[in-house]
């Protein structure tokens, strides 16, 4: 018996097939929704839906029947009629449409007065661009016709299993609460709010945890998971516990302490993870996405230069081998390229360049020494008196692959143990189908 884990973003999906009882990954597969050729009217979810189907159709060679883990990223959402038709493509986290102007000043400004911040405290989120509460509100007001219209609310896992299955599934609260949307205390949508942002026409899902939707799809079938956060997921196949910090440093990232209590503090955002717990995280800390700046800079000289289209594994080996033979970290590096939990700036800066100091190696070993200690002055936030550390775990793409700035944050944790988690999303996925469905195996 095998599980199919898909870990879905809106740019690629990763997916593992794994073996049930030992969680062994037989096959990988990764597909670059931009490759798939879509010409319907909403590219960007029925460009992931596509991908998703083609990954169950890939793995169909190695047996009839399935169970299947979803993780996608947080934050986003599409909405869709009664009838189960799209009315708008996929709302990324990406999309910070409450930053724009409207008739009133800023939708976020417009939003603030509308809302009671009691109702925002109990979401765990703080008020702000690129979340389902904000970026709805935006999408209505822009879209005449779908204001007071009836329409479901699905987050993108949801949709890609009602898109595969024709059921509507239940919503994980992981990611219901990611919406800003759902009171964490009373575990549920919270009505005071969606009704004063005006969402009373909007029907959002039930929210359950361990439910499962069967489906025959191509002559298998297939057991799928309520879909769970990609952070949730990650955190829990990297073995997350009490008393050890998470850096989780992929595209985007965050620092991460477990907690049995439902604490709400300005200083960081409160999420549910498994088994009763509280994930207090401080997301948005600048890092993959703030890398590619750089990255993608150098690029496009290499390719300038001589036509040269140089692969990301290259490309970063390269810069990293210059990074750790530089010894010169005077340049000053800001790298709040957009919003983030570092500091209130947008635009990043190098500054302090010398007529000698401003090559590649100086620029990058700054980047990092940058980054290092932007996560040291994040995990304070974090670290209370209460809480006691004595283990720091590293996940994510950018964790793996990049020793060098691993060990400037070790540096900064010279006391605790350290373990780097490898495919953690996808054993994190295993896991959770596994504990979901061992009491109703086929």
């Amino acid at each position: 018996m095998y599980t199919i884990t898909i870990d879905c973003g809106t740019s690629f999906l990763k997916a593992a097939l794994v073996e049930y009882e030992t969680g062994k990954i037989i096959k990988k597969i990764t597909k670059r929704t931009s490759e798939i050729e879509t010409k319907n009217r909403f590219p960007r979810i029925q460009g992931v839906a596509y991908a998703v189907k083609e990954i169950l159709r890939e793995f169909q060679c190695f047996g009839d029947k399935f169970y299947v883990g979803i993780s996608t990223e947080m934050h986003g959402f599409v909405l869709t009629d009664m009838e189960g038709n799209l009315l708008c493509d996929y709302v990324s986290w990406k999309d910070e449409w409450a930053l724009e102007k409207s008739e009133r000043g800023s939708y976020l400004e417009e939003i603030a007065s509308l809302v009671d911040m009691k109702d925002i405290e109990s979401t765990g989120m703080p008020l702000k661009a690129g979340i389902a509460s904000t970026n709805l509100y935006v999408v209505l007001d822009k879209n005449s016709g779908l204001k007071g219209r009836k329409a479901r609310f699905y987050t993108l896992g949801d949709y890609l299993i009602y898109s595969l299955t024709s059921i509507i599934p239940a919503v994980h609260p992981t990611n219901a609460a990611a919406s800003g949307l759902y009171d964490l205390g009373r575990k549920k949508w919270n009505q005071r709010l969606i009704e004063q942002l005006g969402y009373q026409s909007i029907q959002f899902p039930s929210v359950e945890e361990d439910e499962i939707v069967e489906a025959q799809i191509n002559g298998c079938r297939y057991c799928f998971c309520e879909a769970i956060g990609d952070q949730q997921a990650a955190l829990l196949g990297s073995g997350m516990k009490e008393n050890v910090l998470s850096f989780n440093l992929g595209t985007g990232s965050q620092v991460s302490i477990l907690d049995g209590n439902l604490i709400f503090d300005k200083t960081f955002q409160t999420r549910p993870f498994f088994n009763n717990m509280y994930l207090n995280t401080i997301p948005h800390v600048p890092c993959g996405r703030a890398l590619n700046v750089y990255i993608n800079f150098f690029r496009e000289l290499l390719k300038a230069y001589n036509g040269m289209e140089v692969e990301d594994e290259k490309l970063w080996k390269i810069v990293m081998e210059l990074a750790a033979t530089s010894d010169d970290t005077e340049l000053i590096i800001d790298m709040s390229f957009f919003p983030n939990s570092v500091n209130k700036n947008t635009n990043g800066k190098i500054a302090n360049i010398l007529e000698t100091n401003f090559t590649v190696g100086n620029l990058m070993r700054s980047v990092f020494e940058q980054m290092a200690e932007n996560y040291y002055v994040t995990a304070k936030h974090l670290l209370k008196e209460k809480h006691k550390v004595d283990k720091v775990i590293f996940s994510g793409g950018v964790a793996n692959k990049n020793l060098f700035l691993r060990e400037k944050i070790i540096e900064r944790f010279p006391e605790c143990e350290v373990e780097v988690s490898d495919q953690e999303t996808f054993r994190g996925l295993w896991m959770y189908v596994k504990e979901v469905n061992d009491v109703r195996l086929w």
